[in-house]
């Protein structure tokens, strides 16, 4: 309940309440925090009291800190073009207006501020930026939500030495794992994997998309496996198992676990910090810390807290697509591990080897079935409403694609590793570019097939909301009927 009440404090401050309220709210804050402090102590209550009495300071925290966020993105920007001196901190995104980048300014009142920066076709050498690269523009800002934008055209921009002492240190660490992943992506770039592969390989490991082509994103979309192109739970709980395989299982001792989880999150923020591995490693983080100190690991409860700790750094993030599908997957995932399947129990002596086998593959295969099913049902209305089709073949999609992901996951750390070496590193690229052709081909293939997206048009949020509200009412009913088995 804590983070849905958090998100609406998130949600509301964000869409009605004007960034002058915050001293306001604020006030009010701490005065509920008092008063229902102060009633707990004087009264006797209940868990389920105290539960209830602390949901409208949760909601005020929540309403606080994004209204705190508000004012620090409320900076006067000039009416008129001025000129910015600014670091590159992405790769670069071609587009029909230009070549995108993530920049962040670092001289002058809009320091420490990032901007999505567009430099114009006519640019000499404007897609051949790096991560650490300086670049003076000339350009108006505007924004976008809450986003910066800026656009410079031919002779407005020009590559000057990166002033880097006057940003942030947490962006200065952002910056400098932007250009270690640079430097691995070139590493990919020299071996012999097809511009397809490597584009496919890139955002599997290293989180960069940019390669993708709209050929690609739309099979991946139309199959139901797009979310498989964004580095998420699936690719992070592969390298969590890769890490965990050098530790001693259940014995693992504090420092096992404290260099597993430095090791993720290096990786987290050497690919760049998206929202659905932020959310992936902070879950794997708490699993494992509970799991040292041999407390009892109850998966919803951790994903309410990996969501509201996200939630506080940033509330903005509530806004972020990865971040709503990531959580959405997760709950699902959570939900129906929790629908109880019978199991069949076969006499070995009555029946052959083939009958027994098979007996045994029920359970995962239905586990398997409701998994994906649940994903679908929770996560096709979002879909829906910010990319106007549902994919109809998701359950044979899914069912390929996740093994040759993990794969292609595998061999492409493989390729980073071992490219150097001659012979070890033609065989691993040889391997991985097998892989993702196949995984292409059949994607493509099943895309192509009549019937095998359903298209959404114009669907509003009100709609949206109902929908959302139909579906926990019929998931509700599931799990309150305690005797209720679906097979």
């Amino acid at each position: 309940m804590f983070p849905i009440v958090f998100a609406l404090g998130i949600f509301t401050a964000y869409k009605w309440i004007p960034a002058d309220m915050f001293w306001h709210i604020l006030g009010i804050n701490i005065i509920s925090i008092a008063v229902v402090a102060l009633v707990t102590r004087k009264i006797k209550y209940t868990t389920q009291y105290l539960n209830h009495t602390t949901l409208i300071p949760v909601f005020l925290t929540a309403t606080s800190l994004t209204l705190a966020q508000k004012i620090i993105h409320q900076k006067e920007i000039p009416d008129f073009a001025d000129t910015y001196d600014m670091v590159i901190a992405s790769e670069p995104s071609n587009g029909k207006n230009g070549t995108h980048y993530n920049a962040i300014i670092t001289e002058g009142k809009m320091q420490k501020t990032m901007v999505r920066l567009t430099l114009s076709h006519s640019l000499n050498g404007a897609e051949n930026l790096k991560p650490g690269d300086g670049i003076r523009v000339i350009s108006r800002l505007k924004t976008q939500g809450i986003n910066f934008m800026a656009y410079a055209g031919k002779g407005k921009a020009e590559g000057i030495k990166p002033n880097i002492e006057n940003i942030s240190t947490i962006q200065q660490i952002h910056l400098g794992a932007l250009v270690i992943r640079h430097k691995l992506l070139n590493r990919l770039k020299r071996t012999n994997t097809t511009n397809n592969s490597l584009a496919i390989l890139s955002a599997m490991t290293l989180g960069e998309k940019s390669g993708i082509t709209n050929d690609i994103r739309d099979i991946y979309s139309i199959s139901g496996t797009s979310h498989m192109l964004a580095l998420s739970g699936t690719h992070l709980a592969l390298i969590f198992y890769l890490l965990s395989i050098f530790s001693k299982g259940k014995n693992k001792r504090w420092y096992h676990v404290s260099l597993e989880l430095s090791v993720l999150w290096l990786y987290i923020i050497i690919v760049g910090m998206p929202a659905s591995a932020v959310r992936a490693g902070t879950m794997l983080s708490l699993y494992s810390i509970t799991h040292i100190a041999g407390r009892t690991h109850l998966p919803l409860h951790t994903l309410g807290v990996a969501a509201t700790i996200m939630m506080t750094f940033n509330p903005f993030i509530l806004f972020d697509i990865g971040f709503q599908l990531s959580v959405l997957a997760v709950l699902a995932i959570i939900l129906s591990t929790n629908v109880p399947i019978k199991k069949i129990t076969v006499n070995t002596i009555n029946h052959s080897r083939i009958i027994v086998f098979l007996a045994s593959l029920k359970q995962p295969l239905l586990r398997y079935l409701y998994i994906n099913l649940f994903i679908f049902m929770i996560t096709s209305p979002l879909v829906a409403y910010y990319f106007g089709r549902m994919p109809v073949y998701f359950l044979i999609a899914n069912a390929i694609t996740t093994p040759a992901v993990a794969a292609i996951v595998y061999l492409g750390l493989a390729t980073i590793i071992l490219s150097p070496l001659p012979l070890i590193g033609t065989f691993v690229t040889m391997a991985t570019n097998l892989t993702i052709d196949i995984l292409n081909e059949f994607l493509s293939y099943l895309s192509s097939l009549p019937y095998s997206t359903i298209e959404v048009r114009h669907m509003s949020i009100i709609a949206l909301i109902l929908i959302y509200i139909i579906i926990a009412s019929i998931l509700g009913y599931i799990f309150s009927t305690k005797s209720n088995k679906l097979c």
